[in-house]
């Protein structure tokens, strides 16, 4: 998980357009959540994507698997049969993570 400070506070529909403008149509987004406290759901594909949640001082990151029934079936699978295979799948989950922490970084910071 990273951690990204930011010296103004943003909307969620703020920092929304501002990713869609970064990340373009290669991703799909999408707000997760109730009330104000609603995260930002990033998705590469099926099986990479990144939850973006405001915190006290700027946004906290974390890459994920986006959640299916699909996504869960193939979870649930990987972690019986073979465990050691989740590193194989790490690498795109935390680029994904470290590219939106660095363009956050870099325009609010």
């Amino acid at each position: 998980m990273k951690e990204i400070q930011i010296k103004e506070p943003l909307s969620n529909e703020e920092l929304l357009e501002s990713l869609k403008g970064e990340f373009s149509d290669k991703y799909s987004y999408s707000l997760f959540g109730l009330g104000s406290e609603k995260s930002i759901i990033i998705r590469q594909s099926a099986f990479i994507g990144a939850q973006i949640s405001k915190s006290e001082k700027g946004f906290s990151i974390q890459a994920l698997m986006p959640l299916s029934v699909t996504n869960w079936f193939f979870s649930l699978l990987l972690s019986m049969y073979a465990s050691g295979a989740m590193f194989m799948w790490m690498s795109p989950y935390k680029k994904l993570e470290k590219n939106i922490a660095l363009f956050l970084k870099n325009k609010y910071n």
